[in-house]
């Protein structure tokens, strides 16, 4: 176990007081730890594509006063961009899987 102090220096009326807390944090496994950076990536995979793209639809929409063309274009290419980036994500899990046996 990993034990993981905190020290807090509190000031109450000029006066100061140190306190120590303590927090016992349990090691990961190599295998959650991997399944907790796989879920980042999805994550980010999924979330940052289409919110680059939509906001950029939509500024230029603001921009060309052209409402919905541009916000529908950049959705569109955010949802491709997102499954290239799932693909390529699933292809390196496969293939480190592969070379692992």
């Amino acid at each position: 176990m990993q034990l993981i102090m905190i020290l807090v220096n509190l000031t109450l009326d000029g006066t100061k007081t140190v306190a120590t807390l303590q927090f016992h944090m349990p090691k990961l496994e190599l295998s959650k730890r991997r399944a907790i950076a796989l879920a980042s990536k999805l994550g980010l995979a999924i979330v940052a594509p289409l919110l680059i793209f939509l906001m950029g639809g939509r500024f230029l929409d603001s921009r060309l006063n052209s409402m919905p063309l541009w916000t529908i274009v950049g959705l569109t290419i955010g949802f491709v961009t997102t499954i290239i980036m799932l693909i390529l994500i699933v292809r390196g899990i496969s293939d480190g899987e592969r070379t692992a046996h």
